[in-house]
C-alpha cells in the first residue's frame, strides 16, 4: 500500500531530473540559432512597427561576403568583397542591421543591387539583400529569410558600406536580365 503512495512521487521526481538534464536545442545546434530566433520573432510579431532585426541575439561577426544580387532570386556566393576586420564587421551589424529603421507598409521592391552573407563565431549565419547606390540618400536592407519587411539606413552608412567595395565594382543600377 505504501508503494502505491510513493510510486507517483518517484515517477514525478525521475521526470523532473530527466527534464533538467536535457540541453536547450539552440546551444546544441548553434548554426540554426539565428534562424530559429528569427522564426520565433516573426511568428510572434505583435507590432507592425517593430524592428525585428534588433531583437536577434547575435554572436561576434567573423566574416562577411558581398556579392552582386543573383537574378534568379537565390543568393550568389561569387563574392566581390570579403570582410574580416573586426571594425568593419561590427559596423555592418551595428549600423546597417541593428541601426537601420523599419519601414511601414507593404514591401514592393526592385531587384537588389547586392547580397551579403555574414558568418558568426557560434557557427550561425545571416543573409541580406541590399539596395545601396552612391546617388540615393538612404540604403535599404532586407533579411533574405523574411522579405515582408525592409529597413533603411542613412546616406553616411551607405557611403561607409560602399567604401568596403572596390570602386570599379560599385553598381549604378541593379543587374538586369
Amino acid at each position: 500500500m505504501k508503494l502505491m503512495k510513493v510510486a507517483p512521487f518517484l515517477v514525478g521526481t525521475a521526470l523532473l531530473l530527466v527534464a533538467c538534464g536535457e540541453q536547450d536545442d539552440t546551444t546544441s545546434d548553434p548554426a540554426g540559432s539565428i534562424a530559429e530566433q528569427k522564426e520565433g520573432i516573426y511568428e510572434s510579431a505583435q507590432s507592425d512597427s517593430e524592428h525585428y532585426l534588433k531583437l536577434v541575439e547575435r554572436a561576434k561577426p567573423v566574416w562577411a561576403g558581398i556579392s552582386y544580387a543573383s537574378l534568379s532570386g537565390s543568393v550568389s556566393s561569387d563574392y566581390i568583397a570579403e570582410i574580416e576586420d573586426t571594425e568593419s564587421l561590427q559596423f555592418i551589424v551595428d549600423e546597417m542591421i541593428e541601426g537601420s529603421e523599419r519601414q511601414p507598409g507593404i514591401v514592393d521592391v526592385t531587384q537588389p543591387y547586392y547580397d551579403m552573407k555574414i558568418d558568426y563565431a557560434d557557427g550561425s549565419e545571416e543573409v541580406f539583400h541590399l539596395w545601396v547606390t552612391e546617388d540615393e540618400l538612404t540604403g535599404t536592407i532586407m533579411d533574405s529569410e523574411n522579405t515582408h519587411f525592409i529597413y533603411t539606413f542613412s546616406d553616411e552608412v551607405s557611403e561607409q558600406f560602399l567604401s568596403l567595395l572596390p570602386d570599379e565594382l560599385i553598381l549604378e543600377e541593379p543587374l538586369s536580365d
